[in-house]
C-alpha cells in the first residue's frame, strides 16, 4: 500500500518560482518515490504571515494523522524564520509526518541531526530574507536622497510620464492653487469643498471632501519636497505652489488649532448604544446663534448614523449629556458601594464555580466511559480500526469544549469589581473629581450603556462584568 502524502507551495512575489512550477516539481518527486499525493495546499503570501489559509488547512490535515509525508520544494516555503521552521518540524514529528524538502533534502537519520540540518538551512533562508529586505531599504533610501517619489501613486495634480519622472496635470494643478488661495484668504475646509463643488470641480471623479482639502494643504509635495520615514529632501518633481505659500498655510493652521479639549463633554463617548440601530452615540454640540448669544452651548449624545444618513439609516435619538451622565454615575456608585450586594454576588459566583467544576468533572467521566465503550465495540468487531479512530477524535474534539461549556465559563469577574470599588473609594466622590479623572474613570470602567426609546437608562455593563448592574440584584 502506497504511503499517503500532501504538498505545500507558496509564492510571495512574482520573481519567485510560480505555484504551478512548485507543484509540478512536487508531483514529479512523489512519483519517483512511489507515494500517493492526496492534495497540494497553496498560499500567495509572505512567509512572515502566520495566518496563511493554505498553511492552516495543511496543519489541520496533518493533525488528522491521515498522511505520512509532507512535500515542499524548499524549506523556506514553510517560513524564512528558523524558529518557525523548527516549531513546524516538531509539529510534524509529533503527528508522525516526515518533511520532504526537494531542493534542500534532510539526510540525517536522527532527530537531533535533522534539527541541526534544518537550523542551518533555515538560517540561510532567514539571512537571505534579511539581506533582501536590507538591500531593498538601501535602494529606497538612495532613491529618496535623489529626490524620487517612493510610492506608485502620486498626489492629486501630478502623474507619472516615465517610471521615475513626474509631470504636472494642468487642470488639477490649478485646482490645487485654488485650494491654497481660498485657505489663506480665510476659507475653511468645508467652505472650500462647497466652493469647488459649486463650480463642478471634482477630486478624481468624486466631490471634494474635507480630508481631500486637508491632505492637499498639509502635503509638502506640492511645494517641491518629499517627506517620509527617511526624512525630508528636495524632490525631483516640479512644485505647484511656492514654499512661502505652504508656510503661510501652516501658520494659519497653527493659529486655528484647538489646544484645550472639553473633557466634560466626553465622559460617555462611544459608550451609549442607540436603541434603534445599536451603534454607539457620538458627541454633539449646539452652539448659540448670533441672535441668541446669551444662551449657553447645549451638549448632547446623538446617533451618528441618523446624522449621516437621515431616517433612512436610523430613526435617531439624542440625549442631554448632563442628564444621562448623572443617572449613570449614581447607578454605578450605588452598585459598587453596596457591600451587601457585592457579598451576595460573591456567594453566587462561588456557587456557580462549584456547579461548573461538577459539570466539568461529569463530562470527563462521561467522555471516558464513551471511549471505553468504543474500545469494547472495536474488540467485539463492531467497530473497524478507522471507525474507532474517528470516534476517539470526535470525543476529543467535540466533548472537550462546546458552546454550552463556553457559556458556563462566562462567569463574572468579582476581582475586577473589587478593584473598581477600591479605586472609587480612593478617588472619593466622582462628582468632585477633576474632569480628566472623571473621563478616564468612565472610559475604563464602563463597557457599554443601554437606553430605551424614551431615553431611560435600562442597562449599564461594566468591564469584566457580564450582567446588567441595574438588574443584577434581582437575579
Amino acid at each position: 500500500m502506497k504511503s499517503k502524502a500532501i504538498g505545500y507551495v507558496r509564492q510571495s512575489t512574482t520573481k519567485q518560482a510560480s505555484l504551478e512550477w512548485q507543484e509540478d516539481i512536487i508531483r514529479s518527486e512523489v512519483l519517483k518515490r512511489s507515494h500517493c499525493l492526496e492534495f497540494v495546499f497553496s498560499d500567495k503570501a509572505s512567509g512572515k504571515d502566520s495566518e496563511r489559509t493554505g498553511f492552516s488547512l495543511m496543519k489541520e490535515n496533518i493533525a488528522n494523522k491521515s498522511v505520512t509525508f509532507l512535500y515542499v520544494w524548499r524549506l523556506d516555503r514553510i517560513s524564512r524564520n528558523v524558529s518557525d521552521i523548527l516549531e513546524f518540524y516538531d509539529y510534524c514529528s509529533q503527528n508522525g509526518v516526515t518533511i520532504v524538502s526537494i531542493a534542500d533534502p534532510i539526510t540525517a537519520t536522527s532527530d537531533s541531526m535533522a534539527r541541526f540540518q534544518i537550523s542551518v538551512v533555515g538560517s540561510v533562508a532567514q539571512l537571505q530574507r534579511e539581506l533582501i529586505a536590507e538591500n531593498q531599504r538601501i535602494g529606497l533610501r538612495k532613491k529618496h536622497e535623489m529626490g524620487f517619489h517612493l510610492s506608485a501613486r502620486v498626489p492629486f495634480g501630478y502623474r507619472y510620464y516615465t517610471k521615475d519622472k513626474i509631470m504636472i496635470l494642468d487642470d488639477e494643478a490649478e485646482t490645487v492653487r485654488t485650494v491654497y488661495d481660498l485657505y489663506v484668504n480665510g476659507s475653511g475646509y468645508k467652505k472650500i469643498c462647497s466652493r469647488l463643488s459649486s463650480k463642478g470641480i471634482l477630486f478624481r471623479g468624486n466631490p471634494f471632501k474635507v480630508h481631500n482639502v486637508r491632505n492637499i494643504l498639509t502635503n509638502p509635495f506640492y511645494s517641491g519636497y518629499i517627506e517620509n520615514e527617511f526624512g525630508r529632501v528636495r524632490g525631483s518633481h516640479p512644485p505647484i505652489v511656492t514654499s512661502e505659500m505652504q508656510d503661510a498655510v501652516q501658520q494659519i493652521q497653527k493659529s486655528r488649532r484647538v489646544v484645550k479639549k472639553d473633557f466634560r463633554r466626553n465622559l460617555l463617548q462611544k459608550k451609549i448604544k442607540c436603541p434603534y440601530c445599536g451603534n454607539r452615540l457620538s458627541n454633539h454640540v449646539i452652539k448659540p446663534n448670533r441672535k441668541n448669544r446669551r444662551y449657553q452651548k447645549l451638549y448632547y449624545y446623538n446617533c451618528s448614523t441618523n446624522t449621516t444618513n437621515g431616517k433612512l439609516g436610523c430613526h435617531g435619538i439624542h440625549v442631554r449629556t448632563e442628564t444621562i451622565e448623572a443617572r449613570v454615575l449614581a447607578a454605578i456608585t450605588n452598585f459598587l458601594l453596596n457591600n451587601e450586594q457585592l457579598i451576595h454576588i460573591q456567594n453566587r459566583i462561588n456557587e456557580k464555580n462549584s456547579q461548573r467544576k461538577f459539570r466539568q468533572n461529569q463530562r470527563i467521566v462521561d467522555r471516558h466511559a464513551q471511549k471505553q465503550a468504543a474500545m469494547a465495540s472495536f474488540e467485539k468487531g463492531a467497530f473497524s480500526a478507522e471507525q474507532l479512530k474517528n470516534e476517539l477524535i470526535r470525543l476529543n474534539e467535540v466533548g472537550s469544549y462546546t458552546e454550552e461549556t463556553a457559556q458556563e465559563d462566562k462567569l463574572p469577574d468579582n476581582v475586577h469589581l473589587k478593584e473598581i470599588t477600591e479605586r472609587l473609594n480612593a478617588l472619593g466622590t466622582v462628582q468632585k473629581m477633576p474632569t480628566t479623572q472623571q473621563c478616564q474613570f468612565f472610559q475604563e470602567v464602563i463597557d457599554w450603556i443601554e437606553i430605551d426609546s424614551e431615553k431611560n437608562v435600562v442597562g449599564i455593563y461594566l468591564r469584566g462584568w457580564q450582567y446588567n448592574i441595574l438588574t443584577t440584584d434581582k437575579e
